[in-house]
């Protein structure tokens, strides 16, 4: 028998004797032996010994120590392989090979220490013996957990580069990692294709590829290796650097050549993680991924232009996790205090670690600290804040503007893709967009494969999330109108809420305005406080919708303010002041109020027979509406 086919058997025996093991850890702690690697199962050490009294036919496993833990017997359905028995019988008196003293890597075995029944070292054998280590390897893929996530272990398989500690303040996520796991998992020996973490800078997408490598990484036999792709001159010699752990010889090579070097051993079949960080490019992917091979390839970009690969979209943080965040980093927090910071921070997790350091290092109150909370504030720019564990920018704006600068407005496409992200930041913040909405931020002659260009070009820099429905962070709307903030964008952005929200109503269907009522709601709130005719125009679309949708106390105030508006700025005879006329009549007829509603429709009708004529539609629209609440309000009123 080889020593890869001991390890299930070795495995049903611990786990017979110890169900409060799991058996992943119990496979992970036997590969660690069976490498030579000291191996830890919980909390307590593991051993085996074989050849005792010249026996090869059983095995005695030790968890713990001898007199406190569990020993126990493995019964081997056939005798330990022939080549180890032996390099026992070459050592002069009865002796036992301890595994856990043994090398095993592709070339074979080597450094095999013969101790007596005592465990005192009788003899050191340095034989390297043909023992193929990828059926152990691909066995440990196998049994990578894919419906739960596994603690953190620091112990990554030793030819790894990972230059990253695992995070103590990492929360949540745990979706994410199992999608991960599921998507690369396959313990075939054949070419997985890539998954790709995407999202915005700062939603924390190298924190998650790197608390994957922690949690999983020991289930890549070959090792973890993390590419840096953020300057892709850069990468070559990063992979090059990798030699150092495969234990290559490269001295004297040219770098080309120690990258070649490095490539072939991973086009071999031994299970291997390769993440490649920040990679926006997928040119630069197809250029230094293996094409054949066991190697696993993870990816992290803000772009989500990645058509045939499996994508995992990072959200935010659900409040529960910006919570716990929040207090990891600054403990005397209270829950409501940390609820509230969290949503001021839209629950982006820089924000939050940036915020949570902050507090902890100047103690400011809760209240003056959101109190002068936005985008400008120093917190949000890294005073005070912890070290970061992937060595990120420690600041917002600057994190934004990596993306932000990116777009040229030389650029036909950029130029249209900068008036769409400025429309979309007069949009209520952090709420999702419509995507047929966002199209139209911008000139009526734009065609409409410009329009789609521009919103992939946005997407493609990870400004903008989504696909029916697209997202632009609250703190990026910030940077955003910072920077652009034109009010002629405003001003199309309000006659485009404006007339999608008209199409809506007109359907009587309050369903058909749900996506967009947030937008019209912030739109009209804030052109209430202009006073100008757009904004009792959107006043008197909102408050329609809600008559729509039976809240009759805020249709009511917002055909109030509609009217107001519109008898400062067109006069009280105006066409429209007549219809916000009627349209309060309508609600207050809704509501039982049937002789103020009659007094109003009595002054439409009479503003629309002087303005309009007798035989005018709305004209006829006010005296049907009259007429039906002097009968009583047993017909319905028309508003218009």
């Amino acid at each position: 028998m080889d020593v890869p086919a001991l390890i299930p058997i070795v495995a049903d025996a611990i786990l017979a004797h110890c169900p409060q093991y799991d058996r992943a850890s119990v496979m992970m702690a036997l590969e660690s032996v069976f490498a030579g690697h000291p191996a830890l199962l919980g909390d307590k050490t593991i051993s085996m010994l074989f050849g005792q009294n010249n026996d090869f036919t059983n095995a005695t496993v030790t968890i713990g120590d001898v007199h406190a833990g569990y020993t126990m017997n493995v019964h081997l359905p056939q005798p330990l392989d022939p080549t180890l028995a032996a390099l026992i019988a070459r050592a002069s008196l009865p002796a036992t090979i301890h595994h856990g003293d043994m090398t095993i890597n592709e070339s074979g075995v080597s450094g095999v220490v013969v101790r007596d029944n005592y465990g005192s070292i009788h003899q050191t054998i340095h034989q390297p013996q043909p023992i193929d280590p990828l059926p152990a390897a691909l066995a440990a893929l196998a049994s990578m957990p894919l419906g739960y996530v596994p603690e953190p272990r620091a112990d990554l398989p030793h030819p790894s580069r990972l230059p990253f500690e695992a995070s103590p303040h990492f929360v949540g996520r745990e979706e994410a990692l199992k999608q991960l796991a599921q998507a690369i998992g396959s313990a075939q020996p054949a070419v997985v294709m890539p998954a790709v973490a995407t999202g915005l800078g700062g939603i924390g997408k190298t924190s998650l590829v790197t608390e994957f490598a922690y949690r999983y990484g020991v289930y890549f036999y070959g090792g973890v290796f993390w590419l840096n792709c953020a300057d892709p001159d850069q990468v070559a010699s990063q992979i090059a650097a990798c030699a150092v752990g495969l234990k290559l010889d490269t001295t004297g090579m040219a770098l080309d050549e120690q990258v070649q070097r490095v490539l072939n051993v991973w086009k071999s079949p031994m299970p291997r993680l390769l993440i490649f960080d920040n990679c926006e490019d997928r040119v630069l992917l197809k250029r230094w991924k293996p094409t054949v091979g066991g190697c696993r390839v993870l990816v992290t970009s803000r772009s989500n232009q990645w058509p045939t690969l499996t994508q995992i979209q990072l959200g935010v943080l659900s409040p529960v996790e910006s919570r716990a965040l929040l207090q990891s980093l600054y403990s005397d927090l209270t829950d409501a205090d940390a609820d509230l910071i969290a949503e001021d921070l839209g629950h982006l997790p820089l924000a939050l670690h940036l915020a949570g350091s902050y507090l902890h290092t100047y103690r400011p109150t809760i209240t003056a600290y959101r109190a002068a909370l936005s985008i400008a504030h120093e917190s949000l720019h890294g005073y005070g804040a912890f070290d970061s564990p992937t060595e990120h920018e420690q600041n917002v704006d600057a994190t934004f503007m990596l993306s932000f600068n990116q777009l040229d407005p030389d650029n036909t496409i950029d130029a249209l893709a900068l008036g769409m992200l400025d429309g979309a930041a007069w949009c209520a913040p952090g709420v999702p967009i419509p995507r047929e909405l966002v199209l139209t931020f911008m000139p009526d002659e734009t065609t409409h494969t410009a329009r789609v260009d521009a919103l992939r070009r946005l997407q493609q820099l990870g400004l903008l999330d989504g696909t029916d429905a697209v997202v632009l962070h609250r703190l990026l709307a910030q940077v955003v109108q910072a920077h652009l903030g034109s009010s002629e964008t405003l001003a199309v952005v309000e006659d485009r809420i404006g007339a999608a929200a008209s199409r809506a109503n007109g359907t009587g269907v309050p369903r058909s305005m749900l996506p967009l009522a947030p937008h019209l709601r912030y739109a009209t709130m804030r052109a209430l406080d202009r006073g100008d005719a757009q904004a009792a125009r959107l006043a008197n679309s909102l408050g329609f919708y809600e008559d729509l949708r039976g809240a009759y106390a805020a249709a009511e105030e917002l055909h109030e303010r509609a009217l107001a508006v519109r008898e400062a700025v067109l006069g009280a005879e105006h066409p429209d002041t007549a219809t916000s006329v009627n349209n309060l009549a309508v609600v207050l007829k809704r509501q039982g109020r049937y002789a103020e509603a009659q007094r109003l429709f009595e002054r439409a009708l009479a503003i629309r027979e002087a303005v309009l004529g007798a035989e005018h539609p709305a004209t006829a629209t006010s005296v049907n509406n009259l007429a039906v609440v002097l009968e009583g309000g047993l017909s319905r009123s028309v508003q218009n």
